[in-house]
């Protein structure tokens, strides 16, 4: 259990630095600060100061409140900080498959168990536990067997949590054995073992006897004068009835109790002691059953106490996990992205503590990437500057800590190892350091901690200054200042400072890896907006706000008289520079929303013409569907033509019947207009072409520009054709077979010529190869049977019996499903598999009627 071991230095860490923190206090005794005092400043103790400055105790405190459990909560409050990119990313994406799960339909388990850690200790150690304590291991198995089956649906998209549940052992054999000896109230069952139901149903007959004769006893007249009730009571676990003192010689027997008073003795008859001894023995016999009952389950625990622990601490990692998550919901927060590099991109980030305990939180974009290294922010007091600090703070050990960002979650974080805060009044009575001198002491610790890592070797580092050199000259104090964060950049340290200095304001125009930032400042209400403006300086706007709390105006306009001019301008420059960036930003919003407006135009637009589009292709659907039945009647019409002609094979009736499938195929063309137009002069070599005279398409072999005939390759031959009669077919909507021809008149009419030399037995027989190809590959069952419809009236159009249809092989659907309609077509006389020089199983050669 690694994580346990985590939990457990983070709480000796803690220890740790309180003992350094005290020590460190008491050793202090001197007026001056030595450099032997500064240097005990440990890492710890800058660490701890820079959480307690940062609040993350009170964001740890909020997360327990969300745990289910007690050791749950415990858990959230030292939980522990990981350093690796690694690890931090493994415990965001548990928070956020935990919040997943918890917002799913399925009902995660209330992890509500009690804190028995110590109880695998004591009973691994041999000692008789208790039964509330069995049952709270009961319940926790019980648990674990919940969690375990809950979590069976989640293991694909939450594998991380699934990886962890995996580790549970539910034991369930433990459980059933508890389960069934002991009940909610840690009672022993009498069902827990047949001797001890015996036992127990034993006992029952010996009170039960006793219960009666006592009962004969009081309601015999022969007694009435020396009772003192008719009630017979229990002392010691023996029966006995209430005498009158002064008359207790009268009944033989042994006096157990006497009343307060001493007006009465309870007093145990004589006739009753051997049934009284037999209720004492049963009794010491049920307890005697109900020890080794418990002994026995403890020894079970015992075996299995490793497994028990484990058990437990995955619980209470669950219910932390759970209480991330419903942290996470409530702040509305998001996992982002984490980085290594130190890289900050924030997007609308806001403050964990205030989403709590605030509704309306303004919330900022916050960017420290690449080579700048220093973010300066300026702007008024109480504008919102030591809070952007803090923000950056939490943020930097929430990643660390798994917890889910309340940011866009396109942010961007980096791991941080070490968080510095130098925030609030550092003064130090016990030390007899000054606001000034516990700063510096501070920068001291922090300095001589970096100054001995080389800049590759440094850990990633985050340093939080407040109004850095402060509390001392103005002068002076902004010098300090500005030689610190040179030298904090120069060792790669990242490093956020608030100030109300001008020359630090202008850092970033003299130098590089420094950047500005500053708190909006609302001069028409004298009031703070909370907006961080980057890339810009702010004026403190103290005179300002000084009114606003009510100082006197004319203590007001002797200060603004007092500021010198140069100072004044630059105050104004800034809020200039303020204004001008507000303005262009509200103009950006606007322009950004006229967009997206003009964005969304446009699809609506576009997705409109994709319903016509669709709904045309409907419709024209509907009519192709609805003219079958004109195309019916005109393969009934062809039939009869056929049927005519094999019975008067003459030429004059070729003829007529090549005239009739010429003019059916021009109603034909006149139904079925091409549903796609493209103009002739775009068709190039090699494209389909549709001859309108002939129904048929072919291959252009030649360009169509200024020339009345082109050469068609149609099937296997080529034909000259004028340009007139061709039409440019849409590949898009070309079908995917062979070239169909219209070819029956020659046929016919070579038939016809043949007719006279030709004998009887000739005649009987008219054998067709598969010549006429329709491919089928890669269609629906649906578009298959329409295409094969198609391609059998065209066939039978030009007098061909016999199509080789191609399905392939797939799955086996298609072609199973093609058999099925071929079976019970009115268009097939016959079909069969193709051979292996066809295509073998893959076609089926189709004879028509």
């Amino acid at each position: 259990m690694q994580d346990v071991g985590d939990s457990v230095e983070s709480h000796a860490y803690v220890t740790s630095v309180k003992k350094i923190d005290q020590s460190s206090v008491s050793c202090s005794t001197s007026l001056p600060v030595n450099h032997s005092t500064l240097s005990r400043m440990s890492f710890d103790l800058l660490q701890f100061q820079a959480q307690r400055v940062l609040e993350w105790d009170k964001l740890l405190l909020a997360l327990a409140s969300h745990a289910q459990s007690s050791v749950g909560a415990e858990y959230c409050q030292r939980l522990p900080l990981e350093t690796s990119l690694d690890t931090a990313i493994i415990r965001q994406r548990e928070t956020t498959e935990m919040r997943l799960i918890l917002e799913s339909s399925t009902p995660f388990p209330i992890l509500a168990f009690e804190n028995i850690r110590d109880v695998f200790e004591r009973a691994s150690k041999g000692a008789q536990l208790e039964g509330l304590e069995l049952f709270h291991i009961s319940v926790m198995l019980g648990l674990c067997q919940d969690v375990v089956e809950t979590l069976e649906v989640f293991e694909e998209s939450c594998p991380t949590i699934h990886a962890l549940v995996q580790e549970l052992e539910p034991l369930v054999w433990v459980h059933d054995a508890i389960a069934q000896c002991v009940d909610h109230e840690g009672h022993i069952r009498e069902t827990a073992s047949p001797e001890l139901h015996q036992l127990l149903q034993n006992l029952q007959q010996y009170r039960q006897r006793i219960r009666q004769r006592l009962e004969r006893l009081l309601s015999s007249h022969e007694h009435e004068e020396l009772l003192q009730g008719k009630y017979f009571a229990e002392r010691e676990n023996r029966y006995v009835i209430p005498v009158k003192a002064e008359m207790q010689h009268q009944i033989p027997g042994i006096v157990h109790d006497i009343s307060g008073s001493g007006a009465t003795v309870f007093l145990e008859p004589r006739e009753f002691i051997d049934l009284n001894n037999s209720i004492k023995i049963a009794d010491l016999q049920v307890k005697q059953e109900i020890t080794r009952i418990l002994q026995d389950l403890s020894s079970m625990v015992a075996t299995h106490a490793s497994s028990l622990s484990d058990n437990f601490e995955i619980l209470q990692r669950l219910d932390s996990l759970g209480a991330k998550a419903r942290l996470s919901i409530k702040m509305s927060a998001n996992p982002v992205t984490l980085n290594i590099r130190q890289h900050i991109a924030l997007k609308q980030a806001r403050h964990p503590l205030l989403i709590l305990n605030k509704e309306r939180v303004v919330a900022n974009d916050i960017h420290l990437t690449g080579d700048n290294t220093i973010y300066i922010i300026s702007g008024p007091n109480t504008g919102g500057k030591t809070v952007t600090l803090k923000l950056l703070g939490l943020y930097a050990l929430m990643v660390r800590a798994g917890l889910h960002l309340p940011c866009l979650d396109s942010s961007e974080m980096g791991i941080f190892q070490r968080v510095y805060a130098d925030i609030g009044d550092a003064q130090d009575l016990h030390r007899d350091l000054s606001s000034f001198s516990a700063h510096i002491t501070n920068m001291i610790a922090l300095l001589e901690e970096t100054q001995s890592c080389s800049q590759d070797e440094m850990p990633a580092s985050l340093v939080l200054l407040d109004e850095i050199g402060n509390a001392t000259d103005p002068l002076e104090g902004a010098a300090i200042a500005e030689a610190l964060l040179c030298c904090l950049h120069e060792r790669g340290l990242r490093v956020v400072v608030t100030t109300h200095y001008h020359s630090l304001k202008t850092l970033p125009l003299r130098k590089v890896g420094f950047v500005n930032a500053s708190h909006e400042f609302d001069l028409k209400t004298f009031t703070p907006t909370y907006r961080l403006l980057e890339g810009l300086p702010g004026g403190s706007s103290a005179i300002e706000i000084a009114g606003q709390l009510g100082l006197d105006t004319r203590i007001l306009a002797h200060a603004s008289s007092l500021v010198q001019g140069q100072e004044q301008d630059l105050g104004g420059v800034f809020q200039e520079l303020q204004d001008t960036k507000q303005r262009l930003d509200q103009e950006l919003t606007q322009a950004t929303t006229l967009r997206i407006e003009a964005e969304q135009y446009h699809q609506e637009i576009r997705d409109t013409n994709n319903r016509l589009r669709q709904s045309e292709r409907q419709e024209r659907q509907k009519i192709r569907k609805n003219l079958q039945a004109e195309f019916s009647q005109v393969k009934r019409k062809i039939n009869e033509a056929i049927e005519n002609l094999k019975k008067d094979q003459t030429l004059l009736a070729a003829k007529s019947t090549h005239q009739s499938i010429r003019t059916l195929q021009r109603e034909s063309q006149m139904l079925l207009t091409p549903e796609e137009s493209i103009p002739l002069h775009l068709v190039g070599v090699g494209d389909v072409v549709e001859i309108n005279s002939l129904g048929t398409t072919g291959i252009l072999l030649e360009r169509v520009e200024e020339k009345s005939r082109v050469k068609i390759r149609v099937g296997e031959k080529v034909i000259s054709v004028d340009v007139s009669l061709l039409q440019a077919v849409d590949h898009s909507q070309a079908s995917p077979q062979q070239p169909i021809t219209l070819k029956s008149a020659r046929g016919l009419h070579q038939q016809a010529a043949n007719l006279p030399q030709a004998s009887p037995q000739q005649r009987t027989a008219h054998i067709v190869t598969p010549s006429f190809k329709v491919d089928l590959r890669g269609k629906a069952v649906d578009e298959a049977v329409e295409a094969t419809e198609s391609a059998f009236d065209q066939a039978m159009i030009q007098g061909i019996s016999s199509v080789l249809v191609v399905h392939g092989h797939g799955t086996g659907k298609l072609k199973a499903s093609l058999r099925d309609y071929f079976a019970a077509s009115a268009y097939v006389a016959t079909f069969r598999a193709g051979d292996r020089a066809e295509g073998g199983d893959g076609v089926t050669v189709v004879e028509l009627r």
